[in-house]
């Protein structure tokens, strides 16, 4: 009757520890899958006194598929846009009483935190600012991390 008892003892035990195992190595590896498939575009709009836009219109377009995501600026004038497909975008930002602004082409690696901030200047929605080439900030402060992209 011992020998039985202690048995079932162990079993339950092993049987413990291999469901937990198993819950962990589920859990990493649906982490593991979403961290390094996407990108973050995110940034702030301001006017020219330095003021922020809150309300405006910010669209980020990939320019090898045409998928597009849209939000609009919060009451600090900050956007982003989480879980954005790699590749080349252009953002847009469009606000009331402000020429719209454009920036681009932008390159959202894996897992990156990618700014882009505009100063929209005041003019008619219709009038479109464009800004090729913009300076890369030296330090990011939005991502911990250093990273850098290998290519043969």
């Amino acid at each position: 009757m011992k020998d039985m008892h202690e048995f079932s003892t162990k079993h339950s035990l092993l049987f413990a520890l291999s469901s937990g195992l198993l819950c962990c190595l589920l859990f990493l590896c649906g982490r593991a899958s979403a961290q390094y498939t996407t990108g973050t575009i995110l940034g702030t709009l301001l006017d020219p006194s330095g003021a922020v836009i809150p309300g405006a219109t910010v669209t980020a377009t990939n320019l090898d598929t045409a998928f597009s995501r849209t939000v609009k600026t919060d009451e600090t004038g900050k956007y982003i846009l989480v879980n954005m497909p790699l590749g080349k975008y252009q953002v847009k930002a469009e606000a009331a009483g402000f020429k719209a602004g454009v920036n681009g082409p932008l390159t959202l690696v894996v897992d990156q935190k990618l700014r882009s901030d505009f100063v929209l200047t005041i003019g008619s929605e219709t009038q479109v600012v464009d800004v090729v080439g913009g300076a890369t900030p030296l330090l990011q402060a939005d991502q911990p991390d250093i990273n850098q992209i290998v290519q043969e």
